[in-house]
Parts: structure tokens; C-alpha cells; sequence
């Protein structure tokens, strides 16, 4: 158990850890009152976690628990839906309220800002301000233009 201790990453798991290895140091039963008052704990807490390593061992008992989850509300047309419309020259979203609005009209997914938010900030990298690859109303030919005017007018 102590080689545990040492491994943890979170406060969480070296409470469940130290849980662990005053119930292996006592060989008989003692009262949970002075252990939940040491780790900080209520006693529910302790009675859970004690159900939990019972079930489903030491290895799983320790694991790390993500909260994270990927949205269910976003399917897998939804998000194709978003990498197009993200990459458009031509009609792009004009920010977070723009995508929800947006995913609400062509979609019908009912969103909230917050989530679509994270959403695409953990998928896609997208951010309040970011440059786009080319100004929306660019016309192609003006640019060819002004490149070859350029190139023309400094060759003496």
C-alpha cells in the first residue's frame, strides 16, 4: 500500500490510499469516526469507498476519474456539420451565439452556448479571436493583380 502513496497524483487518491492502509494495519474492526475526521471526510464517504474497493479492486478503486464527456446532444452529422461550416470563406459563423443560433436553424439541435462553446474549443481550437485565412469578401482577381503590378513595376 505505501508504494501507493507515493504514486498519487490527486488529493482524492491519497485519501482513499491512507483509507486503505489504516484498514490494513488493524487487524480489528476500529471506529470510522477518528479516520473520517483525519482524512477529511464524512462517513458516508468512507462507507462508499469501502463498497467501491470491495467490488471492484485496488486498480480500479485508484483510477483517476474524468468528468469529461463528449456531448450527447452532438451527433456525428452535427459535428461533420461544424468542421464544414468552420472551414467557409464564404459564409463563416461569426462567433459562439452565431453557432448556436445557427445550429438551431439548420439543425434543429437545441444547444447551449456554454457547452457548443467547449465543445468546439476542444474539438476544433477555435477561439473568440482568430485570424481567418482570407478576408471574406476578397476577390481573387484583385490579388492576382496587385501581385503582378508588384512584380512588373519594381524590375528596372
Amino acid at each position: 500500500m505505501k508504494r501507493y502513496l507515493g504514486k498519487c497524483k490527486t488529493l482524492r487518491q491519497e485519501k482513499r490510499v491512507r483509507m486503505l492502509l489504516h484498514f490494513s494495519t488493524h487487524e480489528a474492526p476500529v471506529p470510522e469516526a477518528p479516520l473520517c475526521k483525519e482524512l477529511n471526510i464524512c462517513k458516508r464517504t468512507l462507507q462508499r469507498w469501502k463498497c467501491e474497493y470491495s467490488e471492484e479492486g485496488i486498480a480500479r478503486f485508484l483510477k483517476p476519474q474524468s468528468r469529461e464527456q463528449d456531448s450527447k446532444q452532438i451527433d456525428a452529422d452535427l459535428h461533420r456539420a461544424f468542421d464544414a461550416k468552420l472551414s467557409d470563406t464564404k459564409e463563416p459563423l461569426l462567433g459562439y451565439w452565431h453557432a448556436v443560433q445557427w445550429a438551431r436553424a439548420e439543425h434543429g439541435a437545441q444547444l447551449s452556448y456554454p457547452n457548443l462553446r467547449k465543445y468546439l474549443i476542444k474539438h476544433f481550437g477555435t477561439s473568440v479571436k482568430r485570424g481567418r485565412r482570407s478576408h471574406i469578401e476578397k476577390d481573387q482577381g484583385a490579388g492576382e493583380a496587385f501581385l503582378k503590378s508588384c512584380l512588373t513595376g519594381s524590375g528596372k
